[in-house]
């Protein structure tokens, strides 16, 4: 199974989810320590130097702070299986999705989103892209823990929103369904604050070095990174 395909199987398998239980938030921190998890205890691995995921027979992952010995919080998955050197990562809880820091094991942003890219932090600007219960896609900053830009976006299950140099590629669907084909859509960008830079009328967008290539039924169109047409 391809990686999209299995993204786009989780996204399903989440709307299906929330519009059949209602889940709400619920925080599952605990002051348990190491010890009280061992029972049940599968497996282990390493997050991070200063946390360790514990696998339960259940399938469940609890996230222990080495240093205190601590239960940080309970999650239905992690999105990383292997140690990694990222400083957030994104979490699954009752088919919602938040994010947590893999040098405290807190929570950045408790499981309340629909759903949360886990290739979609831009580590730079802290910009991370989320889906909130209405279907919009919005932006997230870890760093400062707000919402950067508002939830206010179509969004396809076949696309990674991420920000790179300044700006991210957003898409507009054809038709009214947030299940949209990959061909039902064009794309715009935007830069770090919101703003549309280039309105999303285009099948294809690239930052270049001397400015952006926009593509329109094979048409090139070349805009500075203010969005001003060039040529």
């Amino acid at each position: 199974m391809t990686r999209k395909i299995l993204k786009a199987a989780i996204i399903l398998a989440v709307i299906a989810g929330l519009g059949i239980l209602g889940y709400s938030i619920v925080s599952r921190r605990s002051d348990k320590s190491d010890k009280d998890y061992k029972s049940d205890e599968d497996y282990r691995w390493k997050l991070s130097e200063k946390l360790t995921v514990i696998v339960h027979k259940t399938g469940e992952r609890s996230v222990l702070n080495n240093a205190t010995n601590t239960i940080m919080g309970k999650y239905d998955d992690i999105f990383c299986d292997e140690k990694t050197d990222e400083s957030v990562v994104v979490v699954i809880r009752d088919f919602l999705f938040g994010y947590i820091s893999t040098e405290t094991g807190e929570a950045i942003f408790e499981p309340q989103f629909l759903y949360a890219w886990p290739d979609g932090i831009d580590f730079e600007s802290g910009l991370a892209s989320c889906v909130n219960k209405e279907h919009k896609l919005g932006f997230v900053n870890v760093k400062t823990k707000e919402i950067a830009i508002p939830f206010q976006f179509q969004f396809t299950i076949y696309y990674d929103y991420v920000f790179s140099n300044g700006f991210c590629r957003i898409t507009e669907s054809f038709v009214d369904d947030w299940e949209f084909d990959k061909n039902d859509f064009e794309i715009g960008l935007i830069d770090t604050s919101g703003k549309i830079i280039i309105p999303a009328n285009y099948d294809e967008i690239d930052v270049c070095d001397d400015g952006i290539v926009a593509i329109k039924n094979g048409m090139p169109f070349v805009y500075d990174y203010n969005g001003v047409l060039i040529e």
